[in-house]
């Protein structure tokens, strides 16, 4: 399907100062660091990633506008044009009963066509196309290779590879994920147990201590075949169910081929080391209680053989994403983890070190300018998950009068159907803060912050880097507002749960 996406400017600013930056974890977050720091001028050393790079990825990703407009920056148009494309309507149904809560039309106008750029692309055609630009500028992707030991000093960064070799850098872009080896060297005393962080940012009930988060793929000529499935095939719905500990969402890929489906499930069992990590299985394996789904999603799951799986533990945002001697700095689910692995953050990550590293002009400003990262990474990331994690609790809530309370608020804030009645909704402002975030724009904040504080920051004295964090005020305000909301459990719209 064909969009006419606007064309990116013909060439970013560089950096005067190039840095050199080794890139550990080879999935969306660290392809993106490494394409982004490139676009500024910077070198790439080495993309590091511990698997072989075979694993073929079955998941969908939401492209929120924000995501979208920078990856037209980077210069994706032609490529969104082939592999990217756009649904009507959001559709929202208890996953218990199968009842219609409400539907939301997505391809009208609204303040500006803000979601005009929601795009849907599949996870592995995101991650091929970000490969194959870094393969075309001559940047090494280092596969079955993982950081045994690494060092920081005044000097740098040095990397003991699992192959033997060694790396040498100025920063290194620690993407290794959920489960990342490199955050112990930033945070080494960050806490591990969800319900620490629960209390401290408000929220009304911790998550479960294991989330299940799969998903699969079903042919669509499976799907016109069955009369039960049969309204699955329709390319311009998105359709979602949310049942009881779970919330599965679903839409048809651009080439009308498959359907993808995407589901985050409370998870009671036992991890195994190997579920920590993506991999192919039966869906057997993981003895989904069949109960917990309407007619409609049980008679889908019985057609699917093979799921993409893992199980993840809930972990808290770093409150540090920088190391203490500026030579190590986290990105994506390193720093943020966030259910169920979707990449705007990580994205957003990528864009933020490139508006910021694109002003280098001496290598002194390298400590300064990985503050300057992390002041406007770690509150608004923080205030984002906060808000993320109340929100599945919301919706993957039990059946009675909690499940009854959430269909009727989400019923009245989508009773109109469209945008154009927004402010008639229940809890207005919560739309405004949700469509905030997926509106969010990377190089706007960091252009804003620039125009607050850069020229005090470019006359600070280096040693006084690290001491407080300033944050600019629109960061400062709006990580302030999603927590107001997470802790008073003023939630309006799960629409944020699924971009």
């Amino acid at each position: 399907m064909v969009h006419q996406f606007p064309l990116p400017a013909a060439e970013l600013p560089k950096a005067a100062h190039a840095l050199q930056f080794a890139v550990v974890g080879g999935g969306i977050a660290g392809l993106a660091a490494a394409w982004a720091l490139k676009l500024a001028g910077h070198e790439i050393v080495a993309v590091m990633e511990k698997s072989n790079g075979a694993f073929k990825s079955r998941g969908c990703i939401q492209s929120t506008p924000g995501m979208t407009r920078t990856l037209l920056r980077w210069g994706f148009a032609p490529e969104l044009r082939q592999y990217a494309h756009k649904c009507g309507m959001l559709i929202f149904r208890n996953g218990l009963s199968n009842q219609l809560i409400g539907r939301l039309r997505i391809d009208q106008d609204f303040r500006g066509d803000i979601l005009t750029e929601l795009l849907f692309i599949q996870h592995q055609d995101l991650c091929n196309l970000l490969r194959a630009r870094l393969h075309a500028v001559g940047v090494p992707l280092l596969y079955n290779t993982s950081v045994s030991n690494i060092t920081t000093s005044a000097e740098g960064a040095t990397l003991a590879l699992s192959t033997g070799h060694m790396l040498e850098a100025d920063i290194v872009i620690a993407a290794d994920g959920w489960y990342s080896s490199l955050r112990q060297h930033v945070a080494p005393d960050m806490p591990t147990v969800l319900e620490v962080v629960a209390e401290e940012q408000g929220s009304a009930s911790a998550m479960v201590e294991n989330v299940l988060h799969l998903t699969f793929t079903v042919p669509t000529d499976t799907l016109a075949q069955d009369n039960e499935l049969r309204f699955l095939t329709d390319q311009t719905l998105w359709p979602v169910w949310m049942g009881q500990g779970y919330a599965v969402h679903m839409n048809i890929t651009t080439d009308g081929n498959l359907l993808t489906a995407t589901m985050t499930y409370d998870y009671d069992g036992e991890p195994h080391v190997e579920d920590a990590e993506y991999m192919d299985r039966p869906i057997t394996d993981f003895q989904l209680d069949m109960d917990k789904f309407c007619p409609p999603l049980r008679r889908l799951l019985s057609v699917v053989d093979t799921i993409s799986a893992r199980v993840v533990t809930n972990r808290p945002v770093a409150e540090d994403l920088v190391c203490r001697d500026s030579r190590i700095v986290l990105v994506g689910d390193a720093a943020h983890p966030l259910l169920p692995a979707r990449p705007s953050l990580a994205i957003e990550d990528a864009e933020t070190l490139r508006a910021i590293f694109l002003r280098m002009t001496k290598p002194t400003q390298r400590p300064l300018f990985l503050n300057v990262y992390e002041e406007l990474r770690q509150p608004y990331c923080e205030g984002v998950i906060a808000y993320d994690r109340t929100l599945h609790n919301f919706v993957r809530t039990e059946p009675g009068a909690s499940m009854d309370e959430r269909d009727a608020l989400l019923r009245a804030s989508m009773a109109h159907g469209g945008w154009d009645n927004i402010d008639e909704a229940p809890f207005p402002a919560q739309w405004e803060a949700e469509l905030r975030m997926y509106t969010f724009d990377a190089m706007e904040h960091v252009e804003s912050h620039w125009t607050h504080w850069g020229r005090y920051m470019l006359g600070e004295a280096m040693d006084k880097v690290k001491k407080g964090k300033r944050g600019a005020p629109s960061q400062q305000s709006f990580s302030g507002i999603i927590k107001s909301y997470v802790k008073a459990g003023m939630i309006s719209s799960p629409l944020l749960l699924f971009i």
